[in-house]
């Protein structure tokens, strides 16, 4: 049932509408996936004196099987969200595992690094609430203390969804010092409320970026939600615990979100703007910027607010991403006027101006297919964005497509040869929605592929040219750094767990392995498993790895971002 919504919402009818420097007619016309005889041959090419470069975007066949990990709960499934724990690389996934009945059950699952299921997670690898009506999980994250975070909602008899966020220890229990048992369910309206993107502030706290339900229009509205550590609402944030923007029509939502080193939190999504002339859905691509109290940021946008029109149809943003230099990027797709559908990429600057050196005027779009989407996104750090999706035909075949741009847009040519690789079970109604990249440059992307029957939960992983050049020790405990990203100048704590103090040995590496100049001698104390230090002033934007080892001969590590 939860699906249908995000079905509907992929169709619109025509209206003429168009702003200057972004007409999708031009678009077409200048799209990086026309004439792809030309590239693929140019690429064959580059591949001959390239070999590194060739295997990029080519399934990785040491994972799973030949690259692809399906697993069947036995009705239809699917994956919406990834993670990956610091150290041990083990893989975090989070959707749905639906019953008898095709109502949808909230699910957890891990992974080992090879693709198989670690059986150390819940005894089983995976974890199934089915104590609901209907459950669904659409984002999750790795907290600080190793504890596995998974947001979504849920529904009782009545079929009124609220809000639904659980905690689970390492070993895959639920944390009992979170909500009630492991569990908090917050009815915010009147209406269904939803959770589709989940972060962790520095102190804790847990960012939810979804729906509710107006008390007088009934509108859907989008909004930013919260909570405290134990799962309990802040109600210092926003109005009670929620900030929001006002809306006029029925279907709003924030779908992804990110959080600025100074604590303001950015999210997308799309806003309704009525009904197109020819009586079609007509939605724009919508983001707002949020106070640390809850307060929208006027110096965002307008008002604190960007509504951008891209077909005058269908345009809905499903994940967005911060750059070092603090500029967005959002990913979703394009209802056309040839009732087409293309994903896109675009960006923005730090004040929520479209930023027209990508691309071709702040915009990129996908169209490999008659129905492209695009539902994740993350980048790697040498700045080249990464987004995946479905591609294929309209209620036909499609597969799950991972798509590899340059940082400034374009597709990048040495990936997979012409840009994007396509990837599943090979039948129809594939769909990936989320994408990481793991420390060895690996890419993994997760969702649903289509058995004879029904849908399977599938992870693919994806070989890359691209690494950190920092190697991963093999006794990682688990780390965090905060705030992260940082700015050049600031003061950062990396915080450890297992009780630890004493003297430490600090290195922190730029993405090319070389060293930087914490001015501490390469040592530290740490105090009750916190080392704090100021980054140099004059370090440039970019992923740093932050590593300290213990007498013991622990090692803990994180990975920073640093803008300027």
């Amino acid at each position: 049932m939860a699906e249908m919504g995000a079905i509907r919402t992929l169709y619109g009818s025509v209206q003429d509408r168009s702003w200057p420097g972004n007409d999708l007619a031009f678009m077409k016309t200048h799209n990086p996936l026309k004439g792809i005889s030309l590239i693929v041959a140019f690429a064959g090419v580059l591949a001959s004196t390239q070999t590194a470069s060739a295997q990029a975007g080519q399934l990785d066949p040491t994972f799973g099987t030949n690259g692809l990990v399906t697993q069947d709960f036995g009705n239809v499934d699917g994956l919406e969200c990834m993670a990956i724990q610091p150290g041990d690389q083990k893989i975090v996934t989070a959707g749905t595992a639906s019953n008898a009945n095709y109502g949808g059950r909230f699910l957890v699952m891990r992974n080992m690094p090879d693709g198989s299921l670690d059986t150390t997670f819940n005894g089983t690898g995976y974890v199934i609430l089915p104590d609901y009506t209907e459950s669904y999980a659409y984002a999750c994250f790795i907290g600080h203390d190793g504890k596995i975070v998974v947001a979504g909602a849920e529904t009782g008899p009545d079929y009124q969804f609220a809000l639904m966020v659980i905690c689970l220890n390492p070993d895959g229990s639920l944390d009992s010092t979170f909500g009630t048992n492991g569990i908090a369910i917050h009815d915010i309206g009147p209406g269904d409320d939803f959770a589709y993107g989940a972060v962790e502030t520095p102190d804790h706290k847990i960012m939810l970026s979804g729906s509710t339900t107006d008390t007088t229009t009934y509108n859907n509205v989008p909004i930013v939600v919260r909570l405290m550590e134990d799962g309990s609402i802040d109600t210092t944030y926003g109005t009670n615990g929620i900030a929001s923007i006002p809306v006029t029509q029925i279907d709003n939502v924030f779908q992804g979100l990110v959080l600025q080193a100074d604590g303001k939190v950015v999210v997308c999504g799309h806003k309704d703007q009525g009904v197109t002339i020819a009586g079609g859905e007509d939605f724009d691509v919508l983001m707002a910027r949020f106070h640390t109290d809850g307060t929208l940021d006027t110096s965002f946008g307008t008002d604190g607010i960007v509504d951008h029109a891209l077909s005058g149809n269908v345009d809905q943003a499903r994940a967005i991403a911060m750059t070092t230099e603090g500029k967005f990027l959002l990913t979703g797709f394009i209802d056309e006027d040839d009732g087409s559908v293309d994903a896109f990429v675009l960006r923005y600057d730090s004040t929520g101006t479209i930023d027209f050196s990508f691309g071709s005027y702040g915009l990129e779009v996908f169209n490999n297919s008659s129905f492209d989407a695009a539902f994740g996104m993350t980048l790697q750090a040498d700045g080249k964005i990464l987004i995946t999706g479905t591609s294929g035909a309209f209620f036909g075949s499609s597969q799950q497509f991972l798509a590899r741009y340059l940082p400034d847009g374009g597709l990048d040519l040495t990936f997979n040869n012409i840009g994007f690789a396509l990837a599943g079970l090979g039948t129809d109604l594939e769909e990936a929605h989320a994408c990481v990249q793991q420390t060895d440059g690996k890419i993994l992307i997760a969702g649903k592929g289509r058995n004879p029957n029904n849908n399977d939960a599938t992870i693919i992983r994806f070989l890359n040219d691209f690494t950190t050049g920092i190697p991963e020790a093999s006794t990682l405990s688990n780390s965090a750094l905060y705030p992260n990203p940082a700015a050049a100048g600031s003061e950062v704590a990396l915080r450890t767990s297992g009780g630890q103090s004493g003297i430490v040995s600090v290195l922190m590496m730029d993405a090319c392995g070389r060293t930087v100049d914490l001015g501490l001698g390469m040592q530290g104390r740490l105090m009750n498993d916190e080392l704090r230090f100021t980054i140099p002033s004059n370090v440039l934007s970019g992923s740093y790895m932050v590593r300290l080892t213990a007498q013991d001969g622990t090692v803990s590590s994180a990975r920073l971002a640093i803008m300027r």
